[in-house]
């Protein structure tokens, strides 16, 4: 099946749907509409209300964060035997308990995936807004939402209700990558070359108990140098990337260790303020600040 969207429909087991061979015919050549499409950014916005399929504080990690060699593909939560409910209201297309995986078609033009869940046996094919479909199993499960429209992977924090009392992460600490491969953190009264160099950031995917990011930007003197937006996956010929909106493949977001970082920083020779800016889910923006020189070396 194709890393990012899954388009392949195997055959549904024994005792599953009986109807969902007609249900796949009937939804492939589906032409959505883009006013529906629309009208959900438009009208509804980022914030849409729609419903959470787990409870928030379940949360372990979150979108577009360090996986092993790979972005989180989207929310994992932990699994408690809990009962999982559906994103919003929609036709699922496909369960397949062996494999644990649920995926729900909407009239939105989206599509959400829940991995790590096995389906009630009795799951109907027509979906409401929050209704059961399915128990977690194994110590942890995954929501994906597919923007079917564009082909891409969407952040679902951005799509679900604002998570109430969420604590703010710290605006994270900035550390540069020496010629010997160590990172030196940034302080104030610390002296950097013009560059090119890459520079780390710290703190800023904390786990489910604070606020997820979804915009970091590095600005030198009052100008942006450096942007990474998490709202959007989609595949390229270079694998998966995080569009930011400059599509950016793994390497060039996280180091080995997994640190987030900015390669090929350039800075302009003199003194000021090397600025460090989070924003978070619910809109709130951190900022740190560092005096420091730049010198050409």
């Amino acid at each position: 099946m194709p890393a990012l969207f899954y388009h392949a429909m195997p055959p549904f087991p024994a005792g599953g749907i009986h109807s969902l061979c007609g249900a796949l015919l009937k939804r492939i050549y589906l032409i959505r509409s883009s006013l529906a499409f629309l009208l959900i950014f438009l009208v509804g916005g980022l914030g849409s209300v729609m419903e959470w399929p787990d409870e928030s504080g379940r949360v372990l990690s979150t979108f577009g964060a360090a996986g092993k060699r790979h972005f989180q593909r989207g929310l994992t939560f932990k699994s408690e035997g809990q009962l999982i409910s559906s994103w919003d209201a929609g036709e699922v297309i496909w369960a397949d308990p062996f494999r644990g995986i649920v995926v729900v078609e909407h009239q939105n033009g989206f599509r959400s995936v829940y991995l790590g869940v096995e389906p009630l046996y009795n799951l109907e094919l027509e979906l409401g807004d929050g209704q059961w479909l399915g128990y977690a199993r194994g110590e942890t499960w995954r929501f994906e939402i597919i923007d079917t429209k564009w082909s891409k992977l969407v952040n679902p924090i951005l799509l679900l209700p604002a998570r109430s009392g969420i604590s703010s992460s710290a605006a994270g600490t900035l550390e540069v990558l020496m010629p010997d491969g160590t990172f030196m953190e940034i302080r104030d009264e610390s002296v950097l070359s013009t560059g090119p160099q890459t520079i780390a950031v710290n703190g800023v995917f904390p786990d489910g108990n604070f606020a997820a990011p979804t915009e970091i930007s590095l600005y030198w003197i009052g100008e942006r140098i450096a942007k990474l937006q998490i709202s959007a996956l989609r595949e390229s010929e270079d694998g998966i990337v995080l569009e930011t909106p400059r599509p950016l493949r793994y390497e060039s977001v996280f180091g080995p260790n997994g640190k987030t970082w900015f390669p090929d920083i350039r800075l302009n020779e003199g003194r000021g303020e090397l600025e460090l800016r989070i924003e978070d889910e619910i809109g709130r923006v951190s900022v740190r600040r560092w005096n420091i020189s730049a010198v050409m070396r």
